[in-house]
């Protein structure tokens, strides 16, 4: 596989998002690339952040939430499509080739989204997808410096919330000046066996904790709806990775990327409603915004909280990673190693800060899902597929850009607003009780 797509697949989808398999097989067991594809989207998509999930549908009800969330999906599985047709639409066409390669006089490219925003609005494109990746992977690493400590801090009373951040802080500044991350890559690969296994865990425990159902779950409730809208769309937002991943596949399996893609995500809806209603389902109102603080004590429950935690620990810098070479490159830092690691040390500081604000995992995820993850998952793919097709567009089909549009900045909207709400005002559903 070429260099520049593996530090794509690298860079923009690490823990929530990085594929550890690719099939550039050159022709090889087409069954086998498959196999190895759907294992790609599995790990792609599936992340620490599915562990909110319960929470997520304890505040909406279960009705809303499955109806949501299998929405929301729809259409991030079309926008993401969006994307890929962008990509070839200005292959075929060599729109602004000359100034996406940088005159270095390469034909055979695979583009980035990146590239795809600066041919359907310039600069501005380009910085819309930049800016809005960089502050997704930050929010990650922030959801992370909230999950470690207390999954540890209920697995060892002796430690204590604010006193464990602060230990952490001086590995994470460590890590975060590596320049190259090969030695981190077991680590990044722990903690995709450490997920599933938590997920296995978790259900096993639902399970045992299905007879204690509460008869009164909460109500479905459209004052709700917004903050399942946010961490429905953090959840399933893939247009900053799509293009790597299908770029990871072989080129006599690309005529059937789509096909399969849709069929891995729509088993990965099943998944996520499944989990999300079975850990509401078993701990009621008591449901908490990490599912793995539900867990009883004990030597299996300890160990997934630990291993998740030693995972994620080791997956920050990796997460973090793309966002220190894309400033090194914007502010020209790479040259100059004190001023390369101030940033990066700020970068850290930075996450700090910001789970200082907002110290809700679940909290978190909604809002970076209504900012970041809207604008990169649904606006804009439907904004550069209209200005990339303008001239060629059925009716049909700038009919879904205009719908992926106008929901995704109305979702946004509101559940950005709804995010804003409970950070400075207070969680109107708090209490189910109220």
């Amino acid at each position: 596989m070429p260099t520049a797509v593996c530090l794509q697949l690298h860079y923009l989808t690490s823990l929530k998002k990085h594929p550890t398999v690719v099939m550039h097989d050159g022709g090889g067991n087409q069954e086998s690339s498959v196999i190895s594809l759907y294992g790609n989207i599995f790990i792609t998509f599936v992340g620490a952040g599915i562990l909110g999930l319960p929470y997520a549908f304890k505040e909406a009800g279960i009705i809303e939430g499955a109806v949501v969330l299998a929405f929301v999906a729809l259409l991030s599985i079309k926008a993401m499509f969006l994307v890929i047709d962008c990509k070839y639409k200005i292959l075929s066409q060599q729109l602004d080739l000359e100034k996406l390669l940088e005159g270095d006089g390469k034909q055979d490219v695979d583009l980035e989204y990146g590239d795809v925003g600066q041919v359907a609005l310039g600069n501005t494109g380009r910085w819309l997808v930049e800016v809005s990746l960089c502050l997704s992977q930050v929010g990650f690493c922030c959801a992370y410096a909230i999950f470690i400590p207390h999954n540890v801090v209920l697995s060892i009373p002796a430690f204590n919330y604010s006193g464990l951040l602060l230990l952490l802080l001086p590995g994470w500044i460590m890590l975060n000046l590596l320049r190259t991350l090969k030695s981190l890559a077991i680590f990044s690969l722990m903690a995709d066996f450490a997920t599933l296994f938590a997920y296995v865990v978790v259900f096993w425990f639902d399970f045992e904790h299905f007879d204690n159902i509460e008869k009164g779950l909460r109500e479905e409730s459209l004052v709700n709806l917004p903050f399942f809208l946010g961490i429905s769309m953090y959840c399933f937002e893939g247009a900053g990775m799509i293009l790597a991943l299908e770029t990871s596949v072989s080129q006599n399996l690309r005529k059937n990327f789509k096909k399969i893609f849709a069929k891995a995500l729509s088993l990965l809806v099943l998944l996520y409603i499944t989990f999300g209603i079975c850990g509401y389902m078993s701990f009621g109102h008591t449901t908490e915004q990490i599912i793995t603080l539900n867990l009883p004590d004990g030597i299996i429950p300890n160990i997934v909280r630990l291993c998740l935690s030693f995972s994620l620990f080791f997956t920050y810098p990796v997460m973090m990673f793309p966002v220190v070479k894309l400033l090194d490159k914007k502010f020209r830092s790479s040259d100059n190693l004190h001023k390369s690691n101030l940033m990066r040390v700020c970068l850290v500081l930075t996450t700090y800060v910001v789970i200082a604000v907002v110290p809700n995992f679940s909290l978190l995820m909604a809002f970076v899902g209504a900012t970041c993850c809207t604008l990169l998952g649904f606006i804009l793919p439907a904004l550069f597929h209209l200005k990339i097709f303008k001239d060629s567009l059925t009716q049909r089909e700038k009919i879904w850009d205009i719908a992926i549009l106008v929901i995704g900045v109305i979702g946004g909207v509101i559940s950005t607003i709804d995010a804003l709400q409970r950070m400075f005002v207070g969680d109107p559903v708090e209490n189910p009780a109220s």
